[in-house]
């Protein structure tokens, strides 16, 4: 596999100091540029061995072909690769299915076609699969988070735009473009939070990938210690690292450590998580979350009225297509020399779960006065 990537409309539009969008015009021979421009432009393209992309013109055909209404549907064609073990999960409620949905209405949109494609399908005969891929137009693909989608295989990624939902460098995979949401921002936010609402003994529970997903939680960690550092109001507790929940080990650490709220990060948009039977299990190893004991949820929905961090999974899918389609029209594929992490802001959402404390002003003594 070839180091050298093939040249972009922004290397052309910077060799011949000029904007992209001109050069995407001299090149589609648009009238609004000169002549004299636009063969300027195209024979510069040429000694740099630009080719215009197909799939930019089946894409732009495909849009004058909507704005004339034949109702034709979209020629080029997206991936997203999901994991085989997540079948189950593999429908509304899941964090996997939620950035999917957002990406296939923004694909939709965009008159591109996208689906899901299991990755276990890759593991037994790779070369199989990437003939699939290509047989059915598909030009960019969507990767799961490694934890998600394991891809023990190779493709050749060259022929291929790629975005990855993964945090960090990959144990399998090389390092592509990512997409995440930023979780350093959401635990400062979520700490800045308790504080305002009075709590002072906040610990983290973290459900962790060691294996599958180490920077995640070193950054999520991280981010927790910075939180409590940076106030002198709240106490130092011990972080709960637990690889699956287990209420009753967490009860037992909120009661040791006496808790006043607790923010459970990496249990995700799992069926397998529940969070008001989490609540329910807390009340009933003494520990009355929700009512009494603060609960805060990093990384799953605004729903059953529980305060949450939502990673806005819909908007992380647009976006994803959004900036797969780009680096595709401007014939960026393969595995980039400079990998970039691209970082969406989540939204903190209050519930009945963290409510704001009432504290007791301290009274002067009396004593010694007359």
């Amino acid at each position: 596999m070839s180091d050298a990537l093939p040249p972009t409309i922004k290397d052309v539009a910077q060799r011949a100091g000029v904007h992209s969008s001109t050069v995407s015009r001299a090149l589609a021979n648009h009238p609004g540029i000169p002549a004299g421009t636009r063969n300027r432009i195209r024979t510069l393209a040429d000694e740099m061995g630009y080719r215009i992309n197909p799939l930019t013109a089946a894409l732009m055909k495909s849009r004058r072909r909507r704005s004339g209404g034949s109702g034709e549907v979209a020629v080029a064609n997206l991936g997203f690769l999901v994991p085989q073990h997540r079948v189950h999960a593999w429908r509304p409620r899941s964090w996997i299915y939620e950035v999917y949905r957002g990406a296939r209405e923004q694909a939709h949109d965009m008159r591109y076609g996208l689906d899901a494609y299991w990755a276990e399908d890759g593991i037994a005969n790779p070369t199989a699969f990437e003939r699939m891929l290509r047989n059915r137009g598909v030009q960019g693909l969507i990767l799961a988070p490694e934890h998600e989608a394991p891809m023990p295989f190779d493709l050749d990624w060259d022929k291929f735009g790629v975005i990855s939902l993964h945090y960090g460098a990959s144990q399998i995979i090389p390092r592509f473009n990512q997409l995440v949401s930023n979780h350093f921002h959401s635990m400062l936010e979520l700490c800045r939070r308790c504080r305002d609402f009075g709590y002072r003994r906040v610990g983290l529970v973290l459900r962790d990938h060691p294996d599958t997903h180490f920077e995640y939680g070193r950054l999520v960690l991280g981010a927790f210690l910075a939180g409590v550092g940076e106030s002198s109001q709240l106490a130092s507790i011990p972080p709960l690292s637990q690889t699956e929940i287990d209420v009753d080990q967490i009860a037992t650490w909120a009661r040791r450590h006496r808790v006043d709220a607790i923010i459970q990060a990496g249990g995700g948009f799992s069926l397998e998580f529940d969070p008001p039977a989490m609540v329910r299990q807390l009340r009933h190893n003494g520990i009355p979350a929700a009512a009494g004991v603060g609960l805060v949820i990093m990384g799953h929905r605004p729903e059953f009225n529980l305060a949450t961090i939502d990673e806005q999974t819909d908007r992380l899918g647009a976006m994803a297509v959004r900036m797969l389609v780009e680096s595709i029209q401007q014939n960026q594929r393969g595995v980039p020399a400079h990998p970039i992490v691209h970082q969406l802001d989540a939204r903190l959402c209050d519930g009945d779960s963290l409510p704001r404390l009432t504290r007791k002003k301290k009274t002067p003594s009396r004593s010694g006065t007359a």
